[in-house]
């Protein structure tokens, strides 16, 4: 109830704003004297880094030698060793799980095209009524929603019946399909606020249909914020906790398992070098989202 209700005046503000970007070409960029930018850098540098520390220290404690419960300050790999031998399916699995799952997405992108993006255009370009606010609280509904509540809801429903998903690893890729699929309708209703509608109108005027120029133009614009999504959606499947503590069947567990279980059993090698394997994990994504999504939606305006 906390959370809907949040939801519901978080939409009721934005409903009486408008963010449309009306520029046509990158923003002007101020040029800084040589002590304001050492000094703006330096504070941005200090905040992010400070912020970061505890990845570091997870990422040192992973290459340090343990006994027990206990770090030894000397440098060793045997916790990655255990983790790509002995413990090598739980990464396969997180990948397999995440991949399937994001693909379900890409699945989730036809039927975003079908219900989340048009879903997205109904939310930003159509006059607010009682049906549409309905229609944005029920998208974001699953990621509202505690994942360990999700969980033990998928169980009760396909534990028995004609569908049974409880104990399988589909039950694990539908919960994470369902939980980040508002990734989609959402990054698609972000792009479309900064859309200016005149883009459309202009489309319109020219003699292109309303559909044609929603797939020719709107869409094309959409490209690179459904993408984001569906990134953003793989980074946080791969390091989902709270519904699949609740999921997992034997033989399915998944890093973020395996690492939980090391904190619980003060195994902080192992913990550790599962962590930085996931913090490579979802860097890498978003480097990629930075280095190539970076300013496109200004470029193509």
């Amino acid at each position: 109830m906390i959370t809907m209700t949040s939801l519901v005046v978080q939409r009721r503000y934005l409903a009486k704003r408008n963010f449309i970007q009306s520029a046509r070409g990158r923003p002007l960029v101020k040029e800084l004297s040589t002590l304001k930018k050492l000094v703006a850098s330096s504070y941005c540098y200090f905040i992010v880094l400070f912020a970061l520390i505890p990845f570091f220290v997870a990422m040192v404690i992973s290459f340090m030698e343990m006994r027990g419960p206990v770090i030894h300050p000397n440098f060793s790999l045997e916790n990655y060793i255990y983790a790509f031998t002995r413990s090598a399916r739980p990464i396969f699995n997180s990948y397999f799980l995440a991949t399937i799952a994001t693909l379900v997405s890409l699945l989730a992108t036809l039927v975003s095209l079908l219900i989340g993006v048009p879903a997205g255009y109904i939310l930003t370009r159509h006059q607010r009524t009682a049906y549409s606010g309905t229609l944005d609280i029920v998208i974001m509904l699953p990621f509202v929603v505690a994942g360990t509540v999700l969980g033990i809801a998928l169980t009760i429903a396909f534990n028995k019946g004609i569908l049974i998903l409880t104990g399988t690893w589909m039950i694990l890729a539908l919960s994470y399909t369902i939980r980040k699929m508002p990734f989609v309708a959402r990054s698609s209703a972000s792009i479309l606020y900064q859309l200016n509608p005149e883009l459309e109108e202009a489309s319109i005027s020219l003699g292109v249909s309303p559909m044609k120029t929603f797939f020719k133009v709107t869409i094309r614009l959409m490209v690179g914020g459904i993408l984001a999504g569906a990134i953003l959606a793989w980074v946080t499947i791969i390091s989902e906790l709270s519904s699949t503590i609740i999921l997992y069947p034997p033989g399915w567990s998944t890093m973020i398992i395996e690492m939980f279980q090391g904190v619980i059993s003060d195994d902080m090698g192992t913990a550790s070098a599962f962590a930085s394997i996931l913090i490579l994990s979802t860097v890498i994504p978003l480097l990629f989202i930075t280095r190539y999504l970076r300013g496109e939606q200004t470029s193509i305006l």
